[in-house]
């Protein structure tokens, strides 16, 4: 219950942001700072596991995934809806604590911080990588699957499509214009 405001904020938050990446349309600035507000809620909910990279990049992992259905919903690049929705999962205040101690002196706590908050970038750039290249995998997969299937029917097919099936060129870009994933 006390985490309910927190959530309404980082929303607040993520939505101020889509003013400076230009974002356009209502719907998808809400999209987007919904992405920014479940990755709050699911940083707070895997809590349990008592490790906050592994948080971390579960979180990041939802979030990417989110980005992605939400880019091909709206036709719209993943960037901004992936931007904004780790955008709270930033460790700013784990690099600014970092330079402090660097900038006082304390040695050790500059080498402890500083490696924690890397390891947090870390666990934010793999789970945004092991989402996007097995969507990127699944877009291939798909894009093999028909390819194949239309050589198929076009190599056993009488002579309605003769023009496109003895032209490769002419049939990568049917098959490109038709099947791919456009975001």
């Amino acid at each position: 219950m006390e985490n309910i405001p927190v959530f309404f904020y980082t929303f607040l938050a993520c939505f101020s942001f889509c003013f400076i990446f230009k974002f356009h349309k209502l719907s998808h600035m809400i999209a987007a700072a919904t992405g920014g507000m479940l990755s709050w809620v699911f940083y707070l909910a895997f809590s349990f596991l008592g490790s906050d990279l592994a948080q971390y990049l579960i979180s990041t992992i939802v979030v990417s995934a989110y980005a992605e259905v939400m880019a091909r919903v709206f036709k719209a690049p993943v960037t901004g809806f992936l931007t904004i929705g780790i955008l709270p999962l930033v460790p700013g205040g784990g690099i600014y604590y970092t330079m402090e101690y660097c900038v006082s002196g304390q040695t050790s706590q500059f080498i402890e911080t500083g490696i924690h908050t890397f390891a947090i970038a870390g666990a934010l750039a793999v789970g945004v990588l092991i989402v996007s290249s097995l969507v990127h995998l699944f877009q291939k997969m798909q894009l093999r699957r028909r390819y194949h299937h239309w050589r198929c029917l076009l190599y056993t097919s009488d002579a309605a499509d003769d023009r496109i099936s003895s032209n490769p060129d002419l049939l990568l870009k049917y098959l490109t214009k038709k099947w791919f994933f456009r975001c």
